[in-house]
């Protein structure tokens, strides 16, 4: 039908929106984590962090197309790529913030940054199993 291929049009643009705007985000904040230059500015900081929620609903979408098995959908590749570069970008976003804590000035700094240690701890995969089922 005209409305399905419109919808699926939809879904298709929106995915590729999606996916470029993920690119170009996370090879930008790749870039200035390796060139050791991200702005130790909140302000730049809550700028972006603000984009990337406002992302999050077309995430969601996709998430729940894929999820359902709808007939207007995206692949399972394109999902699995979608999802790799949203973790990807959060755990960028992540570091972003930590090192604006710890550069917090006096005591406040070294608590910032262990509690972003503890945090990248707690989010890291090098839990043992063990522990999460007891927990």
């Amino acid at each position: 039908t005209a409305d399905g291929s419109s919808t699926l049009a939809a879904v298709e643009a929106e995915y590729n929106e999606l996916i470029t705007w993920l690119m170009k985000k996370t090879q930008h904040l790749e870039h200035l984590q390796q060139t050791k230059s991200l702005p130790l500015d909140y302000s730049e900081y809550s700028s972006f962090k603000r984009e990337f929620d406002g992302k999050l609903p077309s995430v969601e979408k996709l998430r729940k197309l894929v999820e359902t098995q709808s007939m207007i959908s995206i692949t399972a590749d394109s999902w699995r790529e979608i999802e790799s570069l949203w973790n990807k970008l959060e755990a960028q976003l992540r570091y972003w913030l930590w090192l604006l804590d710890a550069s917090l000035p006096g005591d406040l700094g070294q608590v910032g940054e262990w509690l972003g240690r503890a945090e990248a701890l707690i989010l890291s995969d090098d839990i043992p199993s063990a522990m999460n089922e007891e927990t």
